[in-house]
């Protein structure tokens, strides 16, 4: 009875919670131990290379296409002979997250990472997430949005966690990258720029999810604002993000307000009812906006992109009424707005 108080009294002491992780410290979840060492040994044959950052090590897999397999019939094929009697325990785990390995592999690298390098410490001066984030989160088998949810919710560290709605904010909203598509991570320069223009990233960032929810949700104060942050074509995630552009601004009550607006709205954009001169017009003015017509009413929204014209948003879901109509030619932005809106 003596041994089984002390026990008690050491595993309240040392183990609570996140430490019960970092000490490895499993006493009283069997079942969770028996999955944790399959994890390991997982960790232990694949997450191999390593960086630092802050001082601070931390590991992730090669990026060798045969290393952490996307497809479950390779994690299949491979990973049998190489783990042995850890291979269920392993793939139970990969069923339980949809049977995707992609998630699997996120799990197990933000499971593992923090039994080498305590997040508390590595990650309490938001220069070292920032750099983290910024030039490691593509690293194969991390899972670095996790990780930014995690510090956030967990320990209360400033982070930011970027997904698409964060990033679209940050692009028109804020005015941090008012021509960009959308489709591609957050470049460097912006991430440095975001960090030093905002305090108090964490709040931010609920700010954003509240707006973005609400927008994406289709609330009713929502719909006739951030028109940005949304799809524009029928390609949905696979196409750009509408961004700042004629058609969408047009219709947002809060262009005036809105930094990407005032950034462009001097700029001097063509519009035509036909696609190949509006392509001509735009190439040999070097102009980045175009406005597609259909019997002069404003339908599509193109940008020019390396000489190639890119669909960036059409009507749908816009309030275009039939008698708004617009003459073929240059205008300002701002005075099509104000024409179209």
């Amino acid at each position: 009875m003596a041994m089984f108080g002390s026990l008690v009294s050491w595993s309240s002491t040392f183990c609570q919670r996140y430490e019960e992780l970092t000490l490895e410290c499993f006493i009283f979840f069997n079942k969770f131990l028996k999955f944790y060492k399959s994890t390991k040994k997982f960790w232990e044959l694949e997450y191999t290379e390593s960086f630092s950052v802050g001082g601070h090590s931390f590991r992730y897999a090669t990026a060798s296409s045969a290393v952490l397999p996307r497809s479950a019939e390779n994690f299949e094929n491979k990973y049998p002979a190489l783990l042995g009697d850890d291979y269920d325990n392993i793939s139970r785990l990969r069923q339980i997250f949809n049977r995707l390995p992609g998630r699997l592999y996120g799990y197990i690298w933000n499971l593992m990472t923090p039994v080498a390098t305590d997040f508390k410490t590595a990650f309490s001066e938001r220069n070292t997430f920032k750099e983290f984030y910024r030039d490691h989160s593509t690293k194969k088998g991390s899972s670095s949005k996790v990780v930014a949810c995690f510090l956030q919710q967990a320990f209360g560290i400033e982070a930011l966690p970027i997904d698409t709605w964060v990033k679209t904010f940050i692009y028109y909203p804020l005015g941090l990258s008012p021509k960009d598509n959308g489709k591609g991570e957050p470049p460097s320069n912006l991430q440095d720029d975001l960090y030093s223009k905002y305090n108090r990233l964490d709040k931010l960032e609920k700010l954003i999810w509240a707006s973005s929810m609400g927008n994406k949700t289709n609330k009713k104060v929502f719909l006739d604002i951030l028109w940005c942050q949304r799809y524009g074509t029928d390609k949905g995630g696979k196409g750009p993000t509408r961004g700042a552009n004629p058609l969408s601004c047009s219709m947002c009550i809060l262009r005036n307000e809105c930094l990407s607006y005032n950034n462009i709205k001097g700029e001097t954009i063509f519009v035509s009812g036909k696609k190949t001169e509006l392509a001509s017009e735009m190439k040999k003015n070097n102009a980045f906006f175009g406005v597609l017509t259909d019997n002069e009413i404003p339908r599509k929204v193109y940008t020019l992109n390396q000489g190639r014209l890119i669909e960036r948003d059409s009507h749908t879901g816009l309030d275009v009424p039939s008698v708004t109509k617009v003459k073929a030619g240059r205008m300002n932005m701002n005075a099509f707005v104000e024409l179209v809106q």
